[in-house]
């Protein structure tokens, strides 16, 4: 995704609350951290009270997940789950309003030798993410170490979309983002040397996918990172990040490339990228994105949990 150039057709009527709105995001966002997490916590309060079908969504996916614990623990990650999409609105802020140097003080690293590891046998590195609440400000801390690519959707509102575009490139302006129908682009990329950042843990049907067991649960897993990893002659290394408690921070962590990977069996193959996402979300599930439908499609004869 090349820098693009600000159009004067963005200045239209129709655009004025959104720049409003963006403004004010942009000015509320350079308060301190801990004031902003507590801001998100209490919007997304708010949405957990208000958005209905989201909460039916989540909580549903996580009787499905965690058929052990008791309504009121599940009931207690929902609430959490929604308070940290809420505080994600201004992280996304900060991951594109906040200087390179500001960002920097809020973030450690581990096992960065990993992808070093990586980039210098393989030349070309997928990372395998997962779809945290804390992922684009996640993406910010991995483009500030390295020079890297990802996926992007356009947006239908065409001033957001700049300031989207602007805001992801804005401290790493040598980033490469690439339409997510551009596979083409994607395989390029990596065959060029690149690090691309890809996270499979969406529900996109029966065509492209296997099922696997994704807590206990056959669950359809596309099986396009073992394609791309394939074609991309890229070594795969499994990248995460936490946001810490106490406003303390994040952690972004970086796991060894994985081993044999692709075997060339589909279904191992997806079994292994399944198991380290439930991993993250096993260790973390107050950050996950629990409001995406993840059961929707099911093994032919099997009836529909939704």
């Amino acid at each position: 995704m090349a820098a693009h150039r600000f159009e004067l057709a963005l200045l239209h009527p129709r655009y004025w609350l959104t720049w409003l709105g963006i403004g004010v995001w942009a000015l509320l966002v350079q308060l301190p951290f801990p004031l902003l997490v507590l801001m998100g916590t209490g919007l997304g309060k708010l949405v957990y009270r208000f958005n209905h079908k989201r909460r039916k969504i989540a909580a549903r996916d996580l009787e499905i997940c965690y058929p052990e614990k008791t309504m009121l623990e599940r009931e207690q990650i929902l609430k959490k789950s929604f308070e940290s999409i809420g505080i994600a609105a201004f992280e996304t802020a900060i991951a594109w309003f906040w200087p390179s140097w500001r960002l920097r003080r809020l973030y450690t690293v581990e096992g960065r030798e990993h992808v070093e590891r990586a980039h210098a046998e393989n030349n070309s590195v997928l990372m395998l993410g997962t779809h945290l609440t804390t992922l684009d400000i996640g993406g910010a801390f991995m483009g500030l170490e390295f020079r890297m690519g990802g996926m992007y959707r356009t947006n239908r509102n065409a001033a957001y979309d700049w300031v989207q575009r602007w805001g992801r490139q804005s401290c790493r302006p040598d980033a490469t983002f690439i339409s997510s129908d551009n596979v083409r682009g994607l395989i390029k990329h990596l065959r060029q040397g690149g690090i691309f950042w890809y996270a499979p843990d969406q529900d996109h049907g029966a065509k492209g996918s296997v099922f696997v067991s994704y807590f206990n649960v056959p669950t359809a897993m596309i099986t396009a990172t073992a394609t791309f990893a394939r074609m991309g002659k890229a070594a795969v290394v499994p990248v995460y990040q936490q946001r810490l408690p106490g406003a303390k921070g994040y952690k972004l962590i970086y796991l060894p490339a994985l081993e044999s990977f692709p075997s060339g069996d589909d279904n191992a193959d997806a079994q292994v990228i399944s198991d380290f996402i439930e991993r993250i979300v096993r260790e973390q599930p107050e950050q996950y994105l629990w409001i995406q439908r993840r059961f929707k499609t099911r093994p032919k004869g099997v009836a529909r949990l939704y």
